[in-house]
């Protein structure tokens, strides 16, 4: 297995059976032909709302809905209007949403995320974590580091399925930072762009919200 994204575990943690669960592994072994779509489904939402995020500035979000808006008029395929419409749908549940809310008061440096970071070996399983942004700042006089992972999904993510994203993005930021961060729990979070639905590492150290990580990783290192 070259690699298995955070999105497959929970397919894979959502799937019933036995069988199941051995098939939809052994089919991410499979060499995959590149994405003929052009790429991820929700891209347009969650790259306006990292921008948005990084800037601080709505204004972002709000030319988004334009373009888009303008997009759909062009097209007359209905696949492609959909798409368009549930971005758009998305966006506008945050065109007067208060970025601050998902990071600290004060200056914040973002750092880069090459690809090569994105793969972390948890149990002997390649696991990829990519989150939307990764910064450091100072907190009291410490270098501390924290990130945010924007994900979708059409029928969104429970709060547990979140924990496992942010649990991951954790993991990230001990394997890559933790010998010059201290890193915040607070702001490693992980939010569902779909429903709005948030949950940041302290959630888990708190048992607000389950670990389920390493259990899942145990189970597809099994099979």
């Amino acid at each position: 297995m070259k690699k298995i994204s955070i999105q497959n575990i929970i397919k894979y943690r959502r799937t019933k059976s036995k069988k199941g669960k051995s098939s939809f592994i052994r089919s991410l072994d499979k060499e995959r032909k590149p994405d003929s779509k052009g790429g991820d489904y929700w891209i347009t939402s969650v790259s306006a709302l990292s921008h948005a995020f990084e800037d601080k500035d709505n204004q972002i979000i709000k030319d988004k809905i334009e373009h888009l808006i303008d997009e759909h008029a062009k097209t007359s395929f209905k696949i492609t209007k959909t798409m368009y419409e549930r971005n758009i749908k998305i966006l506008y549940n945050y065109v007067a949403f208060e970025f601050s809310e998902l990071q600290p008061t004060c200056d914040l440096t973002f750092l880069s995320r090459p690809r090569v970071l994105s793969i972390l070996n948890i149990n002997a399983v390649p696991i990829q974590v990519l989150p939307s942004h990764v910064f450091s700042y100072i907190n009291q006089g410490v270098p501390t580091i924290g990130a945010i992972w924007f994900v979708a999904k059409l029928e969104g993510y429970k709060s547990d399925e979140l924990g496992i994203f942010s649990e991951a993005l954790h993991r990230y930021l001990m394997f890559h930072y933790s010998d010059k961060y201290q890193i915040d729990s607070t702001y490693c979070t992980a939010i569902d762009i779909v429903s709005n639905r948030k949950v940041n590492y302290v959630e888990l150290e708190n048992n607000q919200i389950p670990s389920l990580l390493d259990s899942l990783i145990d189970e597809i290192k099994s099979i």
